[in-house]
């Protein structure tokens, strides 16, 4: 399910705060773990060799910045992780591009990201870089330092929730999340927030009083033909509301140590993050993979 864990890291306490959640993965599932650095400068065009913007704007050999971000990163892992017998490489260029195609060409299975950072991530799901990482890497995103207070380290998932819309990818995010919650030998409960509508106030006495008690019903119905084509035991909770809304407020009443929610897939029309997707990433107080 997971063999490969990619944790990109800008040397931010945030990144150092996520670093653990990436070696617990990677060794619940006995994966292997690499943390990489996308070193953000620009060719220079002014010399006949290789050179970029240093960090103070002059201009330095493409060496010199390979051996200044290769030891800050190998002692960044250390700091973080205590480990010094991970993978550790640097990519140049931009960020989303260059962890996609690193995520395509070496199978990555699951990347590890901040929430909120300095330098490149610095507005982590607040602005377009997040954005775009969310959006280009087709494998789960797990996203999730943004939590007050971390949990005990190393972190272990107990609890786990998973988002469904009852969509056509909803079958494969409840297989991906059952396989989750039994590596970790966790409970799980399904969230399905069943649309909730607004009538005219001179329509509603057109309305049944149980109009919503009927869609959640049928929700429910179709959540346990889910579990029962997957093979899948969880808890099902269904509420009639917004889906950012309900579905945030549904996983912090289950106190979910996770949550696993759908992102999109790459031939969907538009993007590859909804905004009620997005908008659980944000609000969520629980780490999200999204997949």
């Amino acid at each position: 399910m997971i063999s490969h864990v990619l944790a990109p890291v800008d040397f931010s306490q945030r990144c150092a705060a996520s670093a653990p959640y990436a070696v617990a993965l990677a060794d619940r599932f006995k994966a292997r773990l690499t943390f990489t650095y996308v070193i953000p400068g620009l060719p220079y065009q002014g010399t006949d060799k290789e050179a970029f913007y240093g960090l103070r704007g002059e201009v330095v050999s493409g060496r010199e910045l390979d051996q200044y971000y290769r030891t800050r990163l190998n002692q960044f892992v250390q700091e973080a992780t205590g480990k010094a017998d991970v993978d550790k490489i640097l990519l140049k260029g931009d960020i989303s591009q260059r962890l996609e195609e690193y995520s395509r060409e070496n199978r990555v299975d699951l990347v590890v990201i901040p929430t909120h950072g300095y330098g490149p991530f610095r507005r982590m799901l607040l602005g377009s870089v997040a954005s775009r990482i969310l959006h280009d890497l087709t494998c789960p995103i797990f996203s999730g330092a943004h939590v007050p207070e971390l949990p005990d380290l190393p972190p272990r998932f107990r609890r786990v929730a998973c988002a469904l819309d009852l969509g056509p990818h909803s079958e494969m995010l409840l297989g991906w999340a059952c396989k989750f919650a039994k590596v970790w030998e966790a409970s799980l409960t399904l969230i399905h927030a069943a649309p909730k509508v607004e009538f005219p106030v001179n329509q509603k006495h057109f309305v049944k009083d149980d109009w919503h008690n009927k869609l959640v019903a049928a929700g429910r119905e179709v959540m346990e033909q889910l579990m029962e084509r997957a093979a899948c035991e969880a808890q099902v909770s269904v509420q009639a509301g917004h889906p950012v809304h309900s579905v945030v407020a549904a996983a912090a009443d289950e106190r979910a140590d996770v949550l696993i929610i759908g992102r999109g897939r790459a031939s969907d029309i538009g993007s590859r993050l909804p905004t009620n997707a997005y908008g659980i990433i944000r609000g969520a107080r629980c780490p999200v993979i999204s997949v």
